[in-house]
């Protein structure tokens, strides 16, 4: 039920991004779509406020079992959309490795399970490092370019 709302929401708000200018790349319009849905007050910038309210909605979805820590199987259950255009493009394999290495970045004690204080941690750091400019908020593009998950999802989409 909250993934399906989830999702009604990413495509209402983000619905009009979309439209407004054509986008030939269906996993660059699936990350922009995201970015429209973090970005809750449309200054076209994401506040780390922004970034942790995305979080803490990302873990709660992903969390399938409520048990306050995600596995590996519920992060793979867990797609919106990329893993079907992963299939289209004949790219499975290097989006399962992608979503396998996402998981051990944010799996910091290594021990196989993403605890909520390191999945909060991880959006924090990745906010950090998306943050070219050190001014504290990420731009539209800086999160479409710098965000850890768009950066596995741009190169596992990506034929070599």
């Amino acid at each position: 039920m909250i993934r399906s709302v989830f999702v009604t929401i990413l495509l209402v708000i983000g619905a009009p991004a979309v439209v407004a200018q054509p986008i030939a790349d269906a996993a660059r319009a699936q990350a922009e779509l995201i970015a429209g849905a973090v970005d809750t007050d449309n200054d076209q910038h994401i506040s780390l406020e922004e970034m942790t309210l995305f979080g803490d909605t990302v873990f709660t979805l992903i969390d399938a079992d409520s048990d306050s820590q995600i596995t590996r199987d519920e992060q793979e259950a867990f797609q919106l959309g990329m893993v079907e255009i992963a299939d289209f493009r004949g790219r499975r394999q290097a989006y399962d490795t992608a979503q396998a290495i996402v998981f051990d970045i944010f799996d910091r004690d290594r021990d196989g399970v993403i605890a909520r204080a390191e999945h909060d941690e991880g959006f924090v750091r990745a906010h950090a490092f998306a943050d070219t400019d050190g001014d504290g908020t990420l731009t539209i593009n800086e999160y479409l370019r710098g965000f850890i998950f768009n950066i596995a999802m741009r190169n596992a989409m990506s034929a070599p």
